[in-house]
């Protein structure tokens, strides 16, 4: 079951965007440095309080212009947008939808 689902998708700006979906909460979140943080920890980037998140989930890391969601060893894990695992180090090109565990 997904906590969250993220896509990381360019404004009309350079800046790109985040949108989080969390039940019926829906917000955009801008991604202004990297590496962005995710997790339940209150010095997260984006702060998702939910008990499958884990403290320190996952980062959204930038290298050559694309945009990568990298899990940091999760217990639930990182979910790409077609069921496959984002397992620690792997990185998800931009513009998947990802959902931690």
């Amino acid at each position: 079951m997904s906590v969250a689902t993220a896509a990381a998708s360019p404004q009309t700006s350079t800046q790109p965007v985040l949108l989080f979906v969390h039940g019926g909460e829906q917000k955009t979140v801008s991604l202004e440095k990297t590496p962005f943080s995710i997790g339940r920890k209150t010095d997260r980037d984006l702060v998702i309080p939910d008990s499958r998140v884990s403290r320190e989930h996952a980062l959204i890391v930038a290298e050559n212009g694309e945009y990568y969601v990298v899990d940091q060893g999760s217990r639930s894990g990182t979910f790409g947008g077609n069921g496959t695992s984002c397992r620690p180090t792997t990185a998800w090109i931009s513009g998947r939808t990802t959902s931690p565990g």
